[in-house]
């Protein structure tokens, strides 16, 4: 323990001088005593907290790869739905062009169909002329040829309608496999956005797991984090104010301390702030016997305070738990004492520097008065001096 208080006043950066091995055995045991309570809530508490990380930090390590697995997955949805909606709006282009061209075939189609009746009727006009002529009609050869033009045209006419025709049928049918590509593309859709909307919840579920055990191992690490500072801050303090002491308060507090040193059972509720009253009220040798005995008066009472309860619980007596509770009040009542005695010393030593500061003060005035007197009588004899001689001239 010395070599750790030794290597902890070299860490502070303090004004570092010669410590002696017997000096350094005393800060440590001094260290010792005054930092037990913190070390056992310290290992105490660690005990607790230490075996909690890895559990934990297991819990945060497999709900990330879970949260990460589930966003993939997402992630992967998400692109499909994109990459259907593509699809599905290529398709609804292609229709709208199919419909497009559908209304002009059928145009087309109605175009041919009044071309072909007209094309009839102007036949049937020239039948009924050329019935009533004789080849050796003027008329004849011509009328022939129109009827020949009509009909070659009429062929014409029923050819086009026919491959319009075709045209049209597979133009719908067509129309018709695209619309049905279309419906399978858009179930394929609703079914998606249903498993998107499934992933979805699990994602969040997913972050709320990732989250919340990311916040106990934070919370987790901050309480063993904050553990270490305060036992720290304590050491620290501890160490600081141990080398503040002077040799007179070393020596006292070492003295008072030295019956508990070699027993590890007895731990004193004493901390930096009892050194800092030490220092800053600059105890001397009484106050700080009192300061000690009113820790060990009170570890005392606990001590038979605390086995007290355990007797109450073996043997499932309340009497026990009476006579615990006058314990604990008595560690109360007997630390007054001695701390109370601290006090009335505290006033003696203020009234011895009072009446010190008065004899001091009286000693100072008595010198001015008889420095004034001195004076005075040096001036008066002066005087008369000069008074004397003033009368020999004048005679």
């Amino acid at each position: 323990m010395k070599k750790l208080f030794l290597t902890l006043i070299g860490t502070l950066a303090l004004p570092i001088t010669f410590i002696s091995i017997a000096k350094a055995d005393i800060y440590d045991d001094l260290q010792r005593v005054f930092l037990a309570d913190d070390q056992i809530l310290y290992d105490e508490t660690m005990s607790t907290l230490e075996p909690q990380v890895d559990p934990l930090q297991t819990t945060y390590n497999d709900s990330e790869l879970s949260y990460n697995s589930i966003n993939d997955d997402y992630n992967l949805l998400i692109n499909e739905q994109t990459q259907i909606e593509t699809e599905l709006t290529a398709i609804e282009v292609a229709i709208d062009s199919l419909i497009q061209e559908q209304d002009l075939l059928e145009n087309n189609y109605n175009d041919l169909n009044l071309n072909l009746l007209t094309k009839e009727t102007e036949l049937e006009g020239y039948l009924q002329i050329f019935s009533v002529l004789s080849p050796e009609d003027p008329e004849y050869a011509e009328l022939q040829n129109r009827i020949n033009l009509a009909e070659s045209d009429i062929a014409d006419l029923s050819t086009s309608i026919d491959e319009t025709q075709l045209l049209i049928d597979a133009n719908l049918q067509n129309l018709e496999t695209t619309s049905l590509s279309q419906i399978e593309i858009e179930n394929a859709l609703n079914i998606l956005t249903g498993d998107i909307e499934i992933s979805s919840a699990n994602l969040s579920s997913a972050l709320e797991l990732f989250e919340l055990a990311g916040s106990e191992l934070n919370t987790l690490l901050d309480q063993i984090n904050q553990t270490e500072a305060l036992y720290n801050s304590e050491l620290t303090a501890v160490t600081n104010q141990l080398l503040e002491l002077n040799e007179e308060q070393l020596d006292a507090l070492n003295r008072s301390l030295k019956n508990v040193y070699d027993k590890e059972d007895r731990v004193l509720l004493i901390s930096s702030n009892d050194l800092s009253l030490i220092i800053e009220n600059d105890y001397n040798k009484k106050q700080i016997n009192d300061l000690t005995k009113a820790y060990e008066i009170e570890e005392k009472f606990i001590s038979k305070g605390y086995d007290l309860l355990l007797k109450a619980e073996e043997k499932n007596n309340d009497k026990f738990l009476e006579l615990a509770q006058k314990a604990f009040d008595n560690a109360d009542k007997q630390k007054s004492k001695f701390l109370e005695k601290i006090e009335k010393e505290e006033i003696k030593k203020e009234k011895k520097t009072s009446d010190k500061a008065k004899k001091a003060e009286k000693k100072t005035s008595d010198k001015a008065k008889k420095a004034e007197k001195k004076t005075s009588d040096k001036a008066k004899k002066a005087e008369k001096k000069a008074t004397k001689e003033a009368k020999k001239k004048d005679k």
